[in-house]
């Protein structure tokens, strides 16, 4: 009987310590916080209502290029932190970009989700110069176009225009071309050895290489040449081109046209 009424006496307890616990409570759901990410670029192209960027990083490569439609851009601030139109933006800027969406995998890539852009710096459209001058030179000399499926670009020795932005070119350019081109990138030798190049035919059968190359190379100022190649003795170009930022606008004199 004792030892019955100790047993009792123990489970009485623990029910009551068990009661006067008091349950855990459920937590809460926490607020999702998207993560702001952030993309320093140059502004390549503003067409309508899209902006063409490329990325401005240090290790960004020629396929890091992104479009952005600027009706989804809620705030813009120009370069003293003023709150400004989307209007202000115009080929040539520095600016940073502020997203907490995505970016699409896609060429060029989709970014969504954009916060804001400000203005860092303003500057002359350098791309866009070179976009007239290969557009200039694709229109000389047309015979050499006859036939082509894709174009090749040569910019190994374009000093002054980063990796994106080079990129960013091609894609301008190839599109400037029409007829839905396809392009490649390299040289006449690393071309040749994709078998884009036939080496001992010396032709390029069913594209032509453009290539654009930059000497004495200043803040202002620098000297480029061009070139057009379809084969051997099927080319075009221009050397000792003077190139000059004036007023904020890229422009060029000079240049000793030749034909081969």
């Amino acid at each position: 009987m004792k030892k019955f009424l100790c047993i009792s006496l123990i489970l009485i307890m623990l029910f009551s310590l068990c009661a006067c616990a008091e349950a855990p409570k459920e937590a809460e759901p926490s607020a999702t916080v998207r993560p702001i990410n952030a993309l320093n670029a140059t502004v390549v192209e503003v067409d309508g209502g899209s902006l063409l960027l490329a990325d401005c990083n240090v290790d960004a490569s020629s396929s890091d290029i992104y479009t952005l439609a600027l009706d989804d851009v809620p705030a813009v601030f120009d370069k003293d932190g003023n709150a400004a139109e989307p209007s202000i933006l115009s080929a040539g800027m520095s600016i940073l970009l502020k997203y907490d969406g995505g970016i699409m995998e896609s060429f060029p890539m989709q970014i969504s989700g954009t916060t804001e852009i400000t203005v860092i710096s303003e500057g002359g459209d350098l791309l866009g110069f070179y976009r007239d001058v290969l557009r200039t030179l694709m229109e000389t000399d047309e015979a050499l176009n006859s036939g082509i499926e894709l174009i090749g670009f040569d910019f190994s020795e374009l000093n002054n225009l980063r990796e994106s932005e080079k990129g960013a070119l091609m894609y301008l350019a190839a599109g400037d071309a029409g007829l839905g081109l396809e392009y490649v990138s390299g040289s006449f030798e690393e071309l040749a050895e994709q078998g884009y190049i036939d080496r001992d035919k010396l032709e390029f059968s069913n594209g032509v290489l453009l290539a654009l190359k930059t000497s004495e190379e200043k803040e202002s100022s620098f000297t480029f040449s061009t070139s057009k190649w379809r084969g051997g003795l099927a080319a075009v170009g221009s050397s000792g081109c003077k190139a000059k930022l004036k007023d904020g606008e890229w422009s060029y004199t000079g240049g000793d046209m030749w034909i081969a």
